[in-house]
């Protein structure tokens, strides 16, 4: 994802903004490595403030979950200069024992609402 309209994704090297701990990251580096190309770290933080602030302000550019991106980014739209992502899981377990049930119950509303999420962006 990056700024709407901005060319960040096009200069050389690509700079990345990415949480320190972020799932995503490493994917994201391995999938420029394997087309060559050039990348650079240009924001790392702890807060996901920090790197949406930087990708809105067209510092950088990052990668994420289409569904959780926040309305002021967009997805980068290359043409083909840009190598896909390999496509990520998102697990959720559920321990079982006395809260099971309650457990149970929310999981039901996270998978609702991340699928009712997932067709208004379809659309």
């Amino acid at each position: 994802m990056g700024a709407p309209g901005g060319s960040a994704w096009k200069s050389r090297p690509i700079r990345l903004a990415f949480e320190y701990n972020c799932i995503f990251r490493a994917a994201a580096e391995q999938a420029l490595d394997r087309f060559n190309i050039p990348w650079e770290i240009g924001v790392e933080s702890d807060s996901t403030r920090t790197i949406e602030a930087s990708v809105s302000a067209d510092l950088a550019i990052h990668a994420a979950v289409r569904e959780s991106m926040p309305r002021y980014l967009e997805v980068i739209r290359h043409g083909g200069a840009l190598t896909p992502l390999t496509e990520i899981g998102i697990n959720m377990y559920i321990a079982p024992g006395a809260n099971e049930a309650l457990a149970n119950r929310l999981a039901e509303a996270v998978r609702s609402a991340y699928d009712n999420r997932v067709a208004l962006a379809a659309e």
